[in-house]
């Protein structure tokens, strides 16, 4: 399932390495139904690593409602997250994708609201 809770997830190729074709639902699953936050422009869901079977959050971003400004500081976010990659005390950024819909950043799921 995707973002929207349709099938939006289908072909959704890594920006972080898009020369390798990554597909998020080739390496992810979100959780059907759940929701961790909510946003003007996206939705934090859970997710799991299907190889690991390892709990993240993902941060679904509607392409649709963003600005070029918007896109701009997303660019700007995952580009900081990436360079403080290793920081304990920061939530890392796994991987990235987008499809045309969406934007998806696979993020550390922090428990209890951290």
């Amino acid at each position: 399932m995707g973002c929207s809770g349709s099938k939006a997830a289908d072909g959704a190729v890594s920006t972080r390495n898009p020369g390798k074709g990554m597909r998020f639902e080739d390496h992810y699953v979100l959780q059907e139904g759940a929701e961790l936050g909510k946003g003007q422009f996206s939705t934090v869901k859970p997710g799991r690593e299907i190889a690991t079977g390892k709990e993240v959050a993902v941060k679904c971003i509607k392409k649709s409602e963003m600005t070029q400004e918007d896109i701009e500081a997303l660019d700007i976010e995952k580009g900081v997250m990436r360079k403080l990659q290793g920081n304990p005390n920061l939530i890392q950024l796994f991987a990235d994708f987008e499809d045309p819909h969406y934007h998806y950043l696979v993020i550390e799921l922090a428990r209890g609201g951290e």
